[in-house]
């Protein structure tokens, strides 16, 4: 995704996750569970979403997410968005 830097840090949900391999640091989305512990999300610049795949059960804390002035989207498209974390 050219939108994206190739050196920035990248949450992607799990489809996109295959096609954002190279990356060095690459994050899933909602995280946590076995795989890491869920504050390492928000460790990504940047969140490629295909908001399908957001489980049920996050469906609330992913729209707190795009809420709460942390991330700017910054192109949405069908079920796609792709969200920037504003620095702090």
């Amino acid at each position: 995704m050219q939108a994206v830097p190739e050196d920035a840090a990248l949450t992607v949900t799990s489809a996109f996750g295959p096609h954002m391999a190279k990356r060095q640091e690459l994050f899933y989305y909602p995280g946590g569970g076995l795989i890491y512990a869920s504050e390492l999300v928000e460790r990504g610049e940047y969140l490629l979403a295909d908001t399908y795949e957001v489980p049920a059960d996050y469906t609330e804390d992913f729209a707190q997410l795009r809420a709460s002035g942390q991330w700017q989207t910054l192109r949405e498209e069908h079920d796609f968005v792709l969200l920037w974390q504003v620095p702090r």
